[in-house]
């Protein structure tokens, strides 16, 4: 198509150039009054062509693959959210310590903690994680069913208050307050009048419940 436009330019500049030579050449043939010399012919003047075809190609249409991006602001949820994996519930530990107090002079005491549906202490028998400070003798036992006893004893008075720290297995989902941990079955250990261990009122022993 290039080459057709090209051969009807050409075409028309020369059709433009022979009709401008044709009328210049008729008059040149009149002679000249001033003895029969022939007369100076006019120039010819060409005349040149300004059309300028411009042959535009067809542009090649090109597909975006660059995503649009949505504005996310206050209250507003971005298209297609990833949804955040929410994790199963896991076991988790609580501290629980026991503070122990006494209206009168012991020289022992035991209490035992019920099972709980929260979880259970760590370990088991003989080698339940609890601890403490005090001297003197210390036995623990963490039972099958989930039930812990705890005691403590010496041959003269017990330096009160004492503080036995456990660890407990929080089950999943659950959450353990000091509510859950209940004492019962409590014995103390007196100094009778004859200086003598007897079994003494139970209520005079204090135990107070934190987790932590």
């Amino acid at each position: 198509m290039q080459a057709q436009v090209v051969r009807g330019i050409v075409s028309i500049a020369v059709v433009i150039v022979l009709g401008v030579g044709a009328g210049c050449g008729g008059g040149g043939g009149g002679g000249n009054d001033n003895g029969g010399v022939a007369g100076t012919p006019t120039p010819a003047r060409t005349f040149v062509s300004a059309t300028q075809t411009i042959v535009g190609a067809t542009p090649t249409a090109h597909t975006s693959t660059v995503p649009t991006p949505t504005p996310v602001g206050d209250g507003v949820t971005p298209p297609n959210p990833t949804p955040i994996a929410t994790p199963s519930g896991t076991q988790g530990s609580a501290t629980v310590v026991f503070h122990v107090s006494a209206t009168a002079t012991v020289l022992g005491f035991q209490f035992s903690i019920p099972p709980t549906a929260k979880g259970r202490f760590s370990g088991s028998a003989a080698l339940v994680q609890c601890t403490t400070p005090s001297r003197e003798l210390f036995t623990k036992n963490g039972k099958d069913d989930g039930t812990l006893i705890l005691s403590l004893a010496f041959p003269t008075a017990l330096a009160l208050p004492a503080t036995i720290s456990c660890t407990f297995d929080v089950a999943a989902g659950q959450q353990l307050l000091a509510t859950d941990v209940t004492i019962s079955d409590t014995e103390v250990t007196v100094l009778s009048n004859d200086q003598k261990g007897v079994v003494g009122d139970p209520s005079m022993l204090v135990v107070d419940v934190s987790v932590s």
